[in-house]
């Protein structure tokens, strides 16, 4: 099997991030195709507005300001005050932004690809956290994102075969699309925390990246023929899960046995995400090897944000460990929209007046600011490897 590994400066595209009009190309082994469409899996860190669709009351915040200020000027359906890596990503290959495939009114134009990503999602499904007693809450886990993208890709065929101006992509954009994978795993870790600890959540990392390879590609006799693989998605971005122990969510509401790292982030759940990383990365080598005729990048997020997190002065952030919607309060982060508890009375946290400054949007999320410096770092082949295989399908 002929596998040709690329130079990661032309895995992805070799030039700073542009806002539009820079290269729609993915270049491989001295030859390249355009990416003429974009198909995003993943969870909050990559939903265009999904979830507010779905939830307008649950995720009431993303439809209301200061969310989506920073570029959008308005709510955009982010859990960020501007853009997500996805939207710069999309800039830099040409496309327009990824429309949520829950947002269809008449005349839609989904040629250029659709996010299938949503809050709260899980690489797990449903009947794991309550065959365990986790409470969860509504959300659309990968199994659903695929059953989404089949139903895309079939009203995709029905539509391409009618006259007329063209709205969706067609089968050979399908074969020549982006597909993006993650981030996906961190919502399945902090569900579990409530009901287990660490060492208890360790066991279930390997089915946690498991499911996600089989999203990618089913193990011979799966009981799901289902996954991208065989759908004909031939070009992956597998992006891993950032560090959760610094999110400052998760610090508030640390338990008294939880130590810190040297980056003052828990380091057991730091070390979970690492062991996730570090087996999602081993799927990812697996499926070079045995997908014939595809090119799978693999993004990794857990280390593009260390050095910010080591001297996030120099990037600008003046303000590393305060959130920019929301207020700490004993053992929660009030978001500056929804609100929470405190002494009793309902109250909004603080917005501050600069995202720009800050790593984390809110409790969970980070500002667009981190998502664009995160962006640059893979658009120029840091943190980014790219191998081809170049065996025929089959």
């Amino acid at each position: 099997m002929a596998m040709v590994i690329v130079s990661v400066i032309a895995a992805l595209i070799s030039l700073e991030f542009t806002d539009a009009g820079s290269s729609s190309s993915w270049e491989l082994g001295g030859f390249t195709e355009k990416i003429p469409a974009i198909f995003q899996f993943g969870d909050s860190l990559s939903d265009t507005g999904n979830s507010l669709i779905a939830f307008p009351q649950a995720y009431k915040r993303l439809n209301t300001s200061p969310y989506g200020e920073t570029f959008f000027h308005g709510p955009s359906g982010r859990e960020c005050d501007g853009r997500l890596i996805v939207d710069f990503l999309a800039s830099s290959y040409g496309l327009p932004l990824l429309e949520p495939y829950l947002r269809r009114f008449k005349g839609q134009d989904w040629r250029h690809g659709v996010s299938f990503a949503a809050c709260g999602a899980s690489a797990l499904g449903r009947s794991f956290f309550h065959d365990h007693n986790i409470s969860i809450g509504a959300t659309f886990q990968l199994d659903i994102q695929l059953q989404w993208f089949r139903e895309f890709k079939t009203v995709s065929a029905m539509r391409s075969s009618k006259r007329g101006r063209r709205t969706h992509p067609s089968a050979d954009d399908f074969s020549q699309a982006l597909y993006i994978v993650g981030e996906i795993g961190g919502n399945d870790y902090g569900d579990m925390m409530s009901t287990m600890d660490y060492s208890q959540m360790l066991q279930f990392v390997p089915m946690v990246v498991q499911t996600i390879r089989d999203f990618i590609q089913a193990r011979m006799n799966f009981p799901n023929p289902f996954n991208l693989y065989n759908l004909g998605a031939r070009k992956f971005l597998v992006t891993n899960i950032p560090r959760q122990g610094c999110n400052p969510s998760f610090l508030v509401s640390r338990r008294p046995s939880d130590r810190l790292d040297e980056l003052g982030c828990i380091a057991d759940f730091n070390a979970l995400n690492a062991h996730h990383n570090s087996l999602l990365r081993e799927a990812v080598d697996d499926l070079r090897v045995s997908l014939a005729g595809a090119s799978i990048a693999h993004a990794d997020f857990y280390s593009a944000i260390e050095p910010i997190l080591r001297n996030p002065q120099s990037y600008g952030f003046t303000e590393p460990r305060t959130v920019c919607c929301g207020t700490p309060w004993l053992t929660q982060v009030v978001d500056c929209v929804d609100g929470g508890m405190i002494n009793g009375i309902l109250t909004k946290g603080q917005t501050c007046a600069d995202p720009s400054v800050h790593i984390y949007w809110n409790g969970v999320h980070f500002t667009e600011h981190l998502y664009h410096i995160v962006a640059n770092a893979f658009l120029t082949g840091q943190y980014v490897d790219l191998v081809a295989n170049q065996k025929l399908d089959q």
